[in-house]
């Protein structure tokens, strides 16, 4: 999955044999659709659940996904509304965790997850996600001009500690430098760290959203995980699929530009490897 913090976006190239990083520590890949109008009116919601519940049997549920609107420099959340969202997220996951698909009345989301305790390089690629997202889709006969927002997320979780000792140094693995605070006779780098913020991307229709943050230490060894996360969101102008395929392209040079050449370097080996990400 590839994420980042990158401050520059310039415009998507097509790489017809991008380079392959077999142990590149993603960890999650999301791939959404919101529609302008409620998936119920068109008949298919519920057949919906019915069908994924079989592939995907463990069932949750929780509050709907609030409907956020972007206005200049802000991320504006919009009141509830139980006619456009539904009355809940309806999550189910597949028996081994790895996948999961979120439906609401107008959202329909699919996760592929890695757990922290799991090796790398399990990644199964863009296109067998894409290929099962498209699949879901599909089935709810929504027409095209009916797509409000496409979402494609990148996420990575690094061990940082196995590349520097300090947050302060992390300049020295990716292109963000954390500031330190200059007191006592010292300068003194964080012990804490979250980041967050936005470019604009309006070759894809939309903004990138971009959040570097702590995860929970991982036990027994108490090692310290550092997410860094891309969120792709916007108005698909040729279809959905084709914004798809536009917005993995960019996803992959924010991940270029955000590691350094060292670490990247490493990522293209890995022994544990059993794909690439690409």
């Amino acid at each position: 999955m590839a994420l980042s913090i990158i401050l520059m976006m310039g415009a998507c190239r097509v790489e017809r044999n991008p380079v392959r990083y077999t142990s590149a520590p993603v960890s999650e890949v999301a791939l959404g659709i919101t529609f302008k109008e409620s998936i119920v009116t068109h008949g298919t919601f519920f057949q919906l659940l019915a069908d994924v519940e079989r592939e995907y049997p463990r069932f949750a549920y929780s509050a709907p996904s609030p409907e956020e609107t972007l206005q200049a420099d802000q991320t504006l959340e919009n009141v509830w509304n139980p006619l456009d969202t539904g009355p809940a997220l309806y999550r189910f996951r597949s028996s081994d965790a790895a996948w999961v698909v979120s439906v609401q009345f107008n959202k329909v989301y699919l996760n592929w997850v890695r757990a922290d305790d799991q090796s790398v390089g399990r990644y199964p690629g863009y296109h067998e996600i894409l290929t099962r997202f498209l699949a879901l889709v599909e089935r709810l006969k929504m027409p095209e001009e009916k797509t409000e927002y496409c979402e494609f997320m990148y996420q990575d979780r690094i061990f940082w500690q196995d590349y520097v000792d300090d947050l302060g140094r992390l300049g020295e693995i990716m292109d963000f430098v954390p500031p330190r605070l200059k007191f006592g006779g010292q300068a003194r780098g964080p012990i804490h760290l979250r980041s967050a913020f936005q470019v604009e991307a309006p070759e894809l229709g939309g903004r990138i959203s971009m959040v570097i943050s702590p995860g929970k230490p991982l036990q027994p060894a108490g090692r310290q995980i550092l997410s860094v996360a891309s969120v792709i969101r916007g108005a698909p102008a040729a279809g959905s699929r084709a914004w798809f395929d536009q917005a993995h392209i960019a996803q992959h040079e924010i991940f270029e530009g955000m590691f350094r050449e060292s670490v990247l370097e490493s990522w293209k080996k890995g022994p544990d490897a059993e794909v690439a990400k690409a």
